[in-house]
């Protein structure tokens, strides 16, 4: 099947020795800082802190909402002047005192 001579293996193969200055070697291991149950908490927690406070600022601003839209409400149901009316039965006279008269206390 396969031409593997040895002309061929002498043409195509290579023998590759390797020396080593040193012998020695430096070991690398890495610990977990935390387990999946404490990163699945701490996730935990950290969404419930950022989802909470999310919530309550969409209600704050709800609350803000619906505030100024009565006080903008009640302003165009409020007429904007007022008429004075004498009570029934009573007469309104209009009294008119003349520039000389009128006296200045200190």
């Amino acid at each position: 099947m396969y031409n593997l001579s040895k002309g061929y293996l002498t043409d195509n193969f290579v023998f590759l020795t390797v020396y080593y200055e040193d012998f020695s070697y430096m070991k690398i291991s890495q610990l977990k800082a935390m387990d999946g149950g404490q990163l699945g908490s701490n996730m935990g927690g950290m969404m419930g802190l950022f989802i909470g406070a999310s919530v309550l600022t969409l209600v704050e601003l709800t609350e803000y909402l619906v505030a100024r839209f009565n006080r903008s409400w009640d302003r165009r149901k409020r007429p904007l002047s007022v008429r004075v009316q004498p009570a029934a039965g009573s007469e309104m006279r209009e009294k008119k005192q003349p520039a000389d008269s009128i006296v200045f206390h200190k």
